[in-house]
């Protein structure tokens, strides 16, 4: 898996949705505790890794619904990047329904 970087958060959770409108593109990830709204600079920039067959083929895209498969996620925190979001989305590792991070 990618080791998190100075700055970095990573938790795991799933996607609940991928969001576009004039102001970008988010992605609302769901963790026990939370759901966190994070920004997407460019889709290009996402580190997407997959360590499930669960997961085939995704492609992130805009109006994605709900992928019930874990997915450790790591973002950087940043202050008003738009007015729900709470960081910048760094990474994506899909992984096992077993797995525990």
């Amino acid at each position: 898996m990618r080791r998190s970087q100075t700055g970095e958060k990573r938790l795991l959770g799933t996607v609940e949705k991928i969001e576009c409108d004039k102001q970008g593109m988010f992605f609302l990830l769901k963790t026990e505790a939370k759901t966190f709204k994070l920004a997407v600079s460019s889709p290009q920039t996402i580190q997407i890794r997959v360590f499930t067959p669960d997961v085939e083929q995704m492609q992130p895209g805009c109006n994605v619904k709900r992928m019930d498969v874990p997915v450790v996620f790591t973002f950087k925190e940043a202050i008003r990047l738009t007015d729900d979001a709470v960081g910048e989305l760094i990474a994506l590792e899909f992984v096992p329904k077993s797995f525990k991070l």
